[in-house]
């Protein structure tokens, strides 16, 4: 439809292709961290970004890289 888009790519090395038009990415991979750029860059200002993750290490890389983009919580 037209609110919602699923795609399958590989967004740590190519980004999802879209810039400024998504209002949320919800990321579920083995290593969340290295999708924050390209969220970042697909997101809207103002948009959130949520991160599957299983264990307390990747939710900590997640964090890091977040903070590295100035996002705040």
């Amino acid at each position: 439809s037209d609110v919602i888009t699923v795609q399958w790519r590989d967004v740590c090395q190519n980004g999802f292709g879209i810039e400024g038009k998504a209002d949320a990415v919800f990321l579920d991979l083995p290593s969340p961290w290295e999708a924050i750029g390209s969220a970042t860059t697909a997101l809207k200002k103002g948009g959130n970004i949520c991160a599957y993750t299983p264990c307390i290490e990747q939710a900590q890389r997640v964090c890091d890289a977040l903070r590295e983009r100035r996002y705040t919580g």
